[in-house]
């Protein structure tokens, strides 16, 4: 009796480590997708292999770029940008008029 007992117990905190381990591999996906990061995919796939392939160390990094703000790669969607590198460009013109 046991023997048997003993083996529900091992087969129940198989169970369990099973269950972790698929709660920690989806944790950096649904922190991706609950602030709508675009690379959400990109970050399930580097969380699997970072946790079956790595030891862990992709993991925590998806898990950092899930939490990371994206950056805006269009200019125009960043308010007063191109004010600034029209300033900017202006003044390169200034000086480099100065110095002829």
């Amino acid at each position: 009796m046991l023997t048997v007992f003993a083996f529900l117990v091992l087969v129940l905190l198989a169970v369990l480590a099973a269950y972790v381990f698929i709660k920690l591999a989806f944790w950096p996906r649904n922190a991706a997708r609950e602030r709508g990061h675009p690379q959400a995919d990109a970050i399930n796939v580097l969380s699997w292999c970072g946790l079956l392939l790595t030891g862990g160390i992709g993991w925590v990094v998806a898990l950092t770029w899930a939490y990371m703000k994206p950056l805006k790669t269009d200019p125009a969607d960043v308010p007063g940008l191109m004010d600034r590198l029209r300033a900017l460009e202006t003044e390169i013109q200034t000086l480099k008029g100065a110095d002829a």
